[in-house]
């Protein structure tokens, strides 16, 4: 089967992505379901790394200004789906709690249930910003723009060539951090983390136009989850200390003394300890299967063949 033009394929895959957007859109601004801003903000992720894997297919700086914005509606997203993730992880924990550490998860997840009500109207103010302005019609008619050019403009760029070209440095990117692997550095992991999701995400889009397409595409999801997972206990790790000393001020500004802000400290110690527990395990489940990653050769292999791959030029 022949491969689609470059145009072609470009235009259906972003077309694809801003329509997951946009399917979501009612949801998100009613604030009716939590996996629906999930959705979201993931298809707005993959939009972005679409326009900035095809920057030549449009004019001037036009997938720059688009990325922006998107960006702008993704920070709005993400400042949601994190407060979503807490109340979730913390909800876990107070299911399993005995009745005595249940008093500080309880106000905790009470703060973060405020939180989150306080950030729904600019959540859907921005989702309503983005989605009843002028963007996304205009991405909408440059998307098919580029499938009527493929009718017109026959291109032979070889997609695999392409892939390849895209794929290298974002893979490179990842393995510039392996000397954090097993530092247990929380920036280190994270910078990691991003590199993983970007190329995930680029390889999702090239798909089986990529060199290991599918191998590409379930390791590197398999290690953003690794690391996503790390990610959200060093958050909370930061998070708890601040969160202690202010409902400690909240309590005495309230009460006019300290007397009632003990009966917290148990069960914020223990959640604490449970997420430092958690991140000892998932940093070591994470260092084995990137050893075991590396011990088959998958890292050297994936690198030498799209070097390989890039040489071979339409």
């Amino acid at each position: 089967m022949k491969a689609p033009s470059l145009p072609a394929f470009a235009g259906r895959a972003l077309l694809e992505r801003l329509q997951k957007m946009a399917a979501e859109v009612r949801s998100v601004v009613e604030g009716d379901d939590v996996e629906a801003l999930h959705r979201m903000r993931v298809a707005s992720r993959r939009l972005r790394t679409g326009l900035r894997l095809f920057p030549d297919l449009f004019e001037g700086r036009q997938a720059r200004r688009w990325r922006r914005e998107i960006s702008a509606l993704a920070r709005s997203l993400g400042d949601g789906r994190n407060v979503d993730v807490q109340m979730e992880s913390l909800e876990g924990f107070l299911a399993a709690a005995p009745p005595k550490l249940r008093p500080g998860p309880e106000r905790l997840l009470l703060r973060l249930r405020q939180r989150r009500q306080a950030l729904q109207p600019t959540i859907a103010a921005e989702v309503g910003r983005f989605f009843g302005g002028p963007t996304p019609a205009a991405m909408t008619g440059a998307f098919r723009g580029l499938l009527e050019r493929s009718l017109l403009e026959p291109s032979e760029e070889d997609l695999s060539g392409r892939a390849a070209r895209s794929l290298l440095p974002l893979l490179a990117k990842l393995l510039s951090y392996e000397n954090v692997v097993g530092t247990g550095d929380a920036e280190g992991l994270h910078g990691m983390r991003i590199a993983a999701k970007r190329l995930r995400h680029a390889a999702e889009i090239y798909g089986s136009h990529g060199i290991d397409g599918e191998a590409l595409i379930d390791v590197t999801g398999e290690i953003q989850t690794l690391l996503g997972r790390i990610h959200d206990d060093d958050v909370w790790l930061a998070f708890l200390p601040r969160f202690i000393d202010e409902e400690r001020s909240r309590t005495v500004a309230y009460y006019g003394h300290g007397r009632a802000f003990p009966r917290l400290l148990p069960g914020l110690t223990a959640f604490s300890e449970s997420v430092a527990a958690d991140r000892a395990e998932r940093i070591e489940a994470f260092r084995r299967r990137w050893a075991e990653l590396d011990l088959r050769g998958f890292w050297a292999d994936s690198l030498a063949r799209l070097q390989q791959a890039c040489e071979v030029r339409p």
